[in-house]
């Protein structure tokens, strides 16, 4: 498939909201995987995680993107067993987890069918042509949802993070302190050599 048409393909497919098993929001949406790699580092990830690259739409502009994601390695040895090749067209899922932010996962692989190729398949030119030449018209639309639900979880990361560094006021309390040893603290000596009134205040 030509790029242009894929493009057209996945602007026309608009994301879809789910909960997952563990209670998640998580938007699936098309892509196309071009890489996996399974690392040995542990800076990466945890061990059963595979590093994905993969290709979808520029969520502002719907134009092609480059994105990195994992796959499990149960996915990762599905993928394999079933003798799948690259480029794979299937969806990923953007999820929403408390500790990690948005994360990328692919849980499927081969797993997007394109629609309009199929109705022209089949003979549907009515159907192909209801939508746009580019789909960019429908990407406007489709897309919108999934916008605002980054920007708004993205918003409750940071705000999130900025709480808990409030929570934390000991880091610049110095109450913990006994201000009166520090009267007594002579700073032409170190410390093992201050007086016992020094020492006796702290």
């Amino acid at each position: 498939m030509e790029i242009n048409e894929l493009l057209r393909e996945w602007r026309t497919c608009k994301p879809v909201l789910e909960i997952d098993i563990y209670g998640r929001e998580c938007f699936q949406f098309p892509c196309r995987i071009i890489k996996v790699e399974k690392r040995t580092d542990l800076l990466f990830g945890a061990a059963d995680e595979i590093f994905v690259e993969f290709e979808c739409l520029n969520f502002e502009n719907g134009e092609l993107d480059l994105r990195e994601g994992i796959m499990y390695n149960k996915t990762y040895e599905r993928f394999k067993s079933l003798g799948e090749q690259l480029p794979n067209n299937t969806f990923a899922k953007f999820i929403a987890t408390k500790n990690e932010g948005l994360k990328t996962v692919i849980y499927k692989t081969g797993s997007f069918m394109p629609r309009i190729m199929f109705l022209e398949m089949m003979g549907s030119e009515a159907g192909a042509t209801r939508f746009s030449k580019d789909g960019m018209v429908e990407f406007h639309n489709n897309y919108s949802e999934l916008r605002n639900w980054i920007a708004e979880r993205s918003s409750a990361a940071i705000e999130n993070k900025t709480d808990n560094f409030s929570d934390n006021s000991y880091l610049n309390d110095d109450s913990c302190y006994n201000s009166d040893g520090w009267d007594y603290y002579n700073d032409q000596l170190d410390m093992d050599q201050q007086g016992p009134e020094f020492w006796d205040n702290i």
